[in-house]
């Protein structure tokens, strides 16, 4: 699923060193018109990544639909109510094919054999704020963990308000 961004950051790492004004006018040059970079600026080649120092993401989605019929917009707030009320929200994700799991043997560590099964994660302590914005269309707009540390992808919360539906998602803030 793809989502729009309305506010992006990016690391570029560049085999010469020029003025971020620069960079920002050559770059945009050769982007869409309807595609825009508006600032730039360099940071020391041993700055912490993006990754680190994102903790959060807005985001707003607009509903398509809703992939039942018998869908009532007016319940949409009490299924956020009831999702806010929860302490633990616990989900299946699925392993990554190239996380190995760690087995202590003889006094250390090393990696053993894959496993590829899905594991269970409590997702409520990266779900920040969440509510609907707009009636028609219906938006829900939330807040959620985005980074290195926790990362939350916006398609597993609206999966707890409508598990069939089919959403335009954009990415509002970082």
């Amino acid at each position: 699923m793809f989502a729009e961004g309305e506010a992006e950051l990016a690391d570029i790492e560049l085999y010469a060193k020029i003025p971020a004004e620069q960079f920002l006018e050559d770059l945009n040059r050769q982007l869409p018109e309807d595609i825009r970079i508006t600032r730039a600026r360099e940071v020391e080649k041993n700055a912490p990544s993006l990754s680190t120092l994102i903790g959060r993401a807005s985001y707003k989605a607009t509903l398509k639909s809703a992939g039942s019929a018998d869908f009532d917009p007016a319940t949409l707030p009490a299924k956020i109510m009831e999702v806010l009320d929860q302490d633990e929200i616990m989900i299946e994700v699925p392993k990554k094919a190239d996380q190995k799991v760690q087995r202590k043997g003889k006094g250390r560590s090393s990696a053993g054999s894959e496993d590829t099964g899905p594991k269970i994660k409590n997702i409520r302590p990266n779900i920040f704020s969440l509510a609907v914005s707009n009636s028609d269309p219906i938006t829900v707009e939330f807040c959620v963990a985005h980074g290195s540390r926790a990362h939350l992808k916006p398609t597993e919360v609206l999966k707890l308000l409508l598990p069939d539906a089919s959403w335009n998602i954009t990415r509002a803030d970082l």
